[in-house]
């Protein structure tokens, strides 16, 4: 948050990857990088440097350039009634999808900035080997330019690009099914929501 110091009125303030290494997704369109950080208005208001801003211009400026950047992220989840060990699942790193539609591994990374068109995607792996999967664990995160959801008939749904990047994902996770006795005392981190 950003505070004015002189009136004490509180303004939203954002993650910047710039100062932080941290990001909402809305900070990593060209938009976020092509004009002033608000950051900027941080420092300015804490070294108590004098500054006047049109706000209505600033914001017409960031309207104009938010649709030149589309970016789409996702939570995939488990969807299968089976509670399983993991024995491998997918890498977290950057992906693309080959001439023939084959979700490739491109190498390892820790975040999405490097993509350049919508056959990337960025995983974050939650799960791994030797932790389990249930119905209602998030395998992962997936992250990726353009849009993963159409309008059909007044409803929103998933595109086929944002349901075969979910299938190749989902067919990289491999388990070892629980026996009955193991399932029934299974139990998932505090809260988890589960049907067992």
């Amino acid at each position: 948050m950003l505070v004015d110091t002189d009136t004490d009125e509180v303004y939203l303030g954002e993650l910047n990857p710039r100062i932080s290494g941290a990001s909402a997704i809305a900070n990593v369109t060209a938009g976020a990088y092509a004009d002033v950080p608000l950051f900027l208005f941080h420092l300015l208001e804490y070294l108590d440097v004098a500054f006047e801003l049109d706000i209505d211009e600033i914001n017409a400026r960031w309207e104009a350039l938010s649709g030149a950047d589309v970016w789409s992220q996702m939570i995939i989840k488990e969807t299968s009634e089976t509670v399983e060990l993991l024995t491998s699942a997918p890498a977290t790193g950057q992906y693309y999808l080959d001439a023939n539609g084959a979700m490739v591994f491109n190498r390892a990374a820790l975040d999405w900035h490097m993509l350049q068109n919508e056959s990337e995607a960025f995983f974050l792996r939650i799960y791994g080997p030797g932790d389990y999967r249930w119905k209602g664990a998030d395998l992962g995160v997936l992250v990726t330019k353009g849009r993963l959801q159409v309008d059909r008939h007044g409803k929103t749904q998933l595109n086929i690009r944002a349901q075969h990047f979910i299938d190749c994902l989902r067919a990289g996770f491999v388990g070892k099914p629980l026996d009955d006795d193991a399932r029934a005392g299974f139990t998932p981190g505090r809260g988890v929501k589960s049907q067992w």
